[in-house]
């Protein structure tokens, strides 16, 4: 499994219409048009 640019992995459940191998490294583009961030308690 790959590790991000911050060091961690992100696992991911995601139906698709392509043939993925386990633990193969795909890429996952997010297009978000609101982002709501919480103060770390």
């Amino acid at each position: 499994m790959k590790r991000d640019k911050s060091g961690l992995n992100r696992l991911s459940l995601l139906p698709s219409h392509h043939n993925h191998a386990i633990g193969e490294y795909i890429a996952i583009e997010l297009e978000m048009d609101q982002l709501i961030v919480f103060k770390k308690q």
